[in-house]
């Protein structure tokens, strides 16, 4: 029996995830939709991917490197968390696909069970970053962990906004970035705050 050859077929099989996962919502992923997406059976993606789990994850990994990549495109060039805020939502804006992905099932918004490989995620993917970025934005006072807190916190802000410019349920422009970054970086408490005379 002979089987066709099928080039880059991994990479075909987590872009129509991340397709087919960017628009079906949360726990609405389906096999069956990324095959046909591919112009294969489900049989290939279990073969080459052994499990649902581990595709999603393998796409998540793939959207985070990304975004990683992005950041450190910015991050040469030393902004504020203000202009780092900006340039990343317009960016995720953008590519809302994986903003979508992410906010459906990324690791960095767990879901109520955590995913078995989140220790490994985290370890491959947010303390290299962290690593990298612990200067830009003066981090080197905390802990790697604290200071992988305080990326991922960032990176939600970042994500949750965009995803909210996308949908129409914020505002976008230069005034709802400044809003949801000061919000993100100053907390919600600030808003609540009596006015100090």
């Amino acid at each position: 029996m002979s089987f066709r050859h099928l080039d880059n077929i991994d990479q075909k099989i987590i872009e129509a995830t991340l397709k087919v996962g960017s628009m079906n919502g949360a726990n609405r992923l389906s096999t069956k939709e990324i095959a046909k997406a591919c112009n294969i059976s489900e049989f290939v993606i279990y073969d080459h991917f052994q499990s649902k789990d581990n595709l999603v994850s393998q796409t998540d990994r793939y959207v985070s490197k990304k975004i990683v990549d992005e950041i450190f495109l910015l991050a040469k060039k030393k902004p504020d968390f203000q202009t780092f805020w900006n340039d990343m939502n317009d960016y995720l804006i953008a590519h809302n696909d994986m903003t979508s992905f992410l906010v459906n099932y990324g690791h960095i918004f767990p879901r109520a069970n955590k995913p078995s490989d989140q220790n490994e995620y985290v370890e491959d993917i947010i303390v290299p970053a962290v690593e990298k970025l612990r200067k830009m934005f003066d981090l080197n006072a905390y802990s790697i962990d604290d200071a992988c807190f305080v990326f991922l916190s960032a990176m939600r802000s970042i994500v949750n906004y965009a995803q909210l410019v996308s949908c129409g349920m914020a505002l976008g422009g230069e005034e709802g970035k400044k809003l949801a970054c000061q919000c993100a970086s100053e907390g919600l408490m600030s808003f609540m705050a009596p006015n100090k005379k």
